[in-house]
């Protein structure tokens, strides 16, 4: 199955129910896997294949891991020669039912304490499987592999009609700043007028819509909490709108909580109707 490329859709009834005429939705619940983490998991086994490496080591709440697995297994290439070892560290609360299909796919699974971050030098230690053993950490640092959502969206709407704001779910900030970084890329070599990207996240750290265990232990998190303009772009969400819009969301595609936290934007930043809005839906992933 391909990777991206996966539909921009305009749902008359979302238009209508958010006042948007030019309201569309990105919808990554389209690749292998359901969820948008596959663009990086392609860009993750490009990279292994490349450097010769044959064991990945990443920390994941679930889709990370699962997606990265089946990437693996299903590529021809990695079939035909030795297969890459995929080990994942989960949570301790993790559902089981999770961890069997990413065990079924092949992958390793550790669970443990995640409450505090752990160092590079903790992940080896769990992960590796004898002195000798190196694995590459492949949990942060993949935003670049977001880059093509951007063009996807603007190709789909057309060059000349590129969207006024993006919005997405944070989660641990991959994908947000993979779409920065994009569209700064984008403004250099065209001369281009930025388009507005925002991310959504919860207040709450035991919300509905948050699977990780602490935000504030992303890089990402804190890159941002140096670099100006960034505060104004994250978007932070109360708890009582987030059940009730996932379940409008759900009406239409599918997406988890941490997902449709996206469009509850929309309230908080009220676009003007004449505007053209892409809400990003990550997805609904694994156990699902």
């Amino acid at each position: 199955m391909q990777v991206g490329k996966t539909p921009l859709r305009a749902i008359p009834s979302l238009r209508k129910l958010y006042g948007l005429p030019k309201l569309y939705i990105k919808d990554e619940s389209a690749n292998p896997t359901g969820t948008w983490k596959d663009r990086r998991s392609e860009l993750i086994v490009k990279s292994a294949k490349a450097k010769g490496c044959h064991h990945l080591a990443l920390i994941s709440m679930g889709n990370s891991a699962y997606s990265l697995a089946h990437a693996v297994r299903y590529d021809g290439e990695i079939a035909k020669q030795t297969r890459i070892q995929v080990s994942a560290i989960l949570p301790l609360n993790i559902s089981p039912n999770i961890v069997r299909e990413i065990e079924r796919l092949g992958a390793r699974t550790i669970r443990t304490d995640l409450s505090q971050p752990l160092s590079a030098h903790q992940v080896v230690h769990l992960t590796r499987r004898d002195s000798k053993d190196l694995p590459m950490i492949v949990t942060n640092h993949y935003h670049a592999a977001y880059s093509t959502l951007l063009d996807e969206i603007i190709e789909d709407l057309g060059p000349e009609n590129p969207p006024d704001t993006v919005i997405c779910p944070i989660g641990s900030g991959e994908a947000f700043n993979g779409l920065y970084e994009a569209d700064i890329a984008r403004q250099r070599a065209l001369y281009a007028d930025p388009i507005h990207i925002y991310g959504v996240n919860p207040y709450s750290r035991t919300s509905l819509a948050d699977k990780l265990v602490g935000f504030e232990f992303s890089p990402y998190a804190q890159l941002w909490s140096i670099l100006p303009g960034f505060k104004k772009r994250i978007i932070r969400i109360n708890e009582d709108p987030i059940a009730p819009t996932h379940k409008i969301v759900t009406k239409h595609m599918l997406a988890e909580p941490s997902a449709s936290i996206a469009f509850c934007g929309l309230s908080i930043l009220k676009p003007n109707p004449d505007k053209t809005v892409v809400i990003i839906n990550s997805g609904l992933g694994v156990g699902a």
